[in-house]
């Protein structure tokens, strides 16, 4: 059961952030060409998209020189969540990376480039909170199922090993032993017989 959520919950992460990247880089795509063409404050521009998308959930936008060497947009402090999903978790749930790189331009020069890529790591926060609901529930009722499994399993045995004492003792000869009367009807013909 923990795998079967775990596969739907790796998919619908994929779908979710695929998706997302895929609008984020069609807005990229058809904005930035038109909007930086002969226009003279073509960073200011690109910088206003590049934060317009990332404040998207599950893209990431960055601008780098034309040397794709350094960032050129202010660092922000990532917010930290309080509770973040261990890393086996999101490595479990991380889907592949996809990214691309749209060049900044004023003709004839190339100024920098956008870095569009997906960020998984909200939508698996996501999902990590709903497993840690679901999975002691599962693990819970595993254990209940396996104690349930042993003890119906011990009962049985020790019915069948009276029948077995009774039977071994008919066999050496004590014909008063009785086989104990069972609440199985399978054991009670076999108690009968004996």
């Amino acid at each position: 059961m923990a795998t079967i959520l775990i596969v739907n919950a790796r998919e619908a992460v994929n779908q979710e952030i695929q998706s997302a990247y895929g609008i984020a880089r069609a807005s990229a795509s058809m904005r930035l060409p038109q909007e930086t063409r002969g226009t003279d404050d073509t960073m200011a521009i690109a910088r206003q998209l590049a934060d317009e998308l990332d404040g998207l959930r599950h893209v990431a936008a960055d601008i780098t020189d034309p040397r794709v060497t350094r960032s050129m947009r202010p660092t922000m402090p990532e917010p930290q969540d309080e509770d973040p999903p261990p890393a086996w978790f999101a490595a479990l749930m991380r889907p592949e990376m996809s990214e691309d790189r749209l060049a900044i331009t004023r003709y004839p020069n190339v100024l920098g480039f956008l870095h569009i890529s997906t960020d998984p790591n909200d939508e698996i926060a996501e999902a990590w909170e709903d497993f840690r609901i679901v999975l002691p529930v599962l693990i819970g009722t595993a254990l209940s199922l396996i104690a349930l499994a042993v003890g119906l399993t011990v009962f049985v045995l020790r019915r069948l090993q009276l029948v077995q004492d009774a039977m071994a003792h008919i066999q050496a000869g004590d014909l008063t032993r009785r086989a104990p009367d069972s609440q199985f009807v399978e054991l009670a013909s076999l108690a009968e017989a004996a």
